[in-house]
């Protein structure tokens, strides 16, 4: 894979963006899209954004995040109401979780919503 021979230089500022990262390698290594056409869709993600105009790695992974949903979503990996229930999911797991500890989904949880 010689797009990724030296990751050593790669920035991550919360931990959510480096997981998020490896996700998305994972996926890529799987075949479930080209990276040149990932790298096009997270271009577009960034120039017109959500967070459109913010400079920081927040903004960056958060759209990272939308342009890798949108891949999921073209190429049917998974549903809208799937990626929903997550991010609710998700939500509540960070409510639930004391300042500084690791957030985490419950895996029982996780696969409930895969399995619909």
């Amino acid at each position: 894979m010689k797009k990724f021979e030296n990751t050593k230089d790669i920035i991550f500022s919360e931990p959510w963006q480096a997981e998020l990262f490896a996700i998305t390698l994972n996926l890529y290594q799987r075949g479930i899209f080209e990276w040149d056409d990932w790298a096009e869709c997270l271009g577009r993600n960034l120039k017109w954004g959500k967070s459109k105009g913010k400079d920081d790695l927040a903004n960056y992974f958060t759209n990272w995040l939308y342009a890798l949903e949108e891949k999921l979503l073209e190429k049917e990996v998974t549903e809208l109401n799937k990626i929903k229930k997550i991010e609710n999911a998700w939500r509540d797991a960070l409510l639930k979780t004391p300042h500084g500890k690791k957030v985490e989904i419950s895996p029982r949880i996780i696969d409930s919503i895969l399995s619909v």
